[in-house]
């Protein structure tokens, strides 16, 4: 398959979408731990692994050099604090 190439704005959008569906887990592992379902418990690892790396070595790095520095030059750097 053909990388395809997208601005860092559309990367980090998709990172997002994927940071939300690992979210998505969690909140599905809860609801079975509130109902008292089987799950399997090697589903909460994996998915902090995922998180871990994904977020730490990728996508914080790509917002620092992209999105941050946009906005401390446009006086916006309050919203890094929201």
């Amino acid at each position: 398959m053909a990388e395809v190439n997208v601005s860092a704005n559309e990367d980090l959008m998709q990172e997002h979408g994927v940071l939300n569906r690992l979210l998505l887990i969690y909140d599905e592992i809860v609801r079975r731990l509130v109902n008292k379902e089987p799950f399997n418990p090697k589903l909460i690892q994996l998915n902090a692994l995922i998180i871990k790396e994904f977020v730490e070595n990728h996508h914080e790095k790509t917002e620092e050099t992209y999105v941050f520095p946009v906005l401390i030059k446009t006086n916006m750097s309050n919203l890094l604090m929201n």
